[in-house]
C-alpha cells in the first residue's frame, strides 16, 4: 500500500483532505478524488447526505479505510441528476399555457390527440391549475413551437 493511502485511512470522513493529497490519481487515472466534506461543499448538502448516496451506492464512491473517496466525474453526474429529479418536481401554472393554446384553436388546433399522453396531461393541468417544469417544456414546445419562457412571459409581461 503507498504511503498517500494509509494516510488517507487514517483520516476520518469529516475532516478534509489536504488539497494536495485529494489531487492525486488512482492507477495513473485522471480524475480528481475529493472527501465527503468537499462533495458536500460543492453540492450544497450534508456531509451525511453524501455519505448515505455513496454508501447507497447513489454516487459512486471508493471507501478507503474510514473514509470516503469520490472521484469528480462522479460527483457532476450526482448533481446533475439531483437537479434533473428536482425539475421534474417543481411546478409552474398551467393558465398560460392553456390560454394560449385556446387562443390558437384549442386542443384539436394543436395536434392533441384525444386520450394521448399530451391530452390527459391537459387534462390533469386543467383539474389541478399546475404542471411540471418538464411537462410544461415539453408541451409547450410540442404543441404551440415556443419555449417555456415565451409562453409564461407573454403573461405577465416579462421583456
Amino acid at each position: 500500500m503507498s504511503a498517500w493511502v494509509h494516510d488517507v485511512a487514517e483520516v476520518d470522513d469529516r475532516t478534509p483532505i489536504p488539497y494536495s493529497l485529494s489531487e492525486r490519481h488512482w492507477d495513473g487515472g485522471s480524475s480528481v478524488l475529493l472527501t465527503p466534506v468537499e462533495v458536500a461543499a460543492f453540492a450544497r448538502v450534508s456531509v451525511d447526505r453524501v455519505q448515505a448516496a455513496a454508501r447507497s451506492g447513489a454516487l459512486s464512491a471508493t471507501k478507503v479505510g474510514r473514509c470516503w473517496l469520490i472521484e469528480q466525474f462522479a460527483v457532476v453526474e450526482w448533481v446533475d441528476d439531483r437537479v434533473a429529479r428536482a425539475a421534474a418536481r417543481r411546478r409552474v401554472l398551467a393558465a398560460p399555457l392553456l390560454e394560449a393554446i385556446a387562443g390558437r384553436g384549442g386542443r384539436a388546433a394543436c395536434g392533441v390527440v384525444s386520450g394521448s399522453a399530451d391530452d390527459k396531461a391537459l387534462d390533469r393541468a386543467t383539474c389541478e391549475g399546475v404542471l411540471t417544469e418538464q411537462m410544461a417544456d415539453r408541451l409547450a414546445t410540442r404543441l404551440l413551437g415556443l419555449t417555456p419562457l415565451e409562453v409564461w412571459a407573454k403573461k405577465h409581461q416579462v421583456t
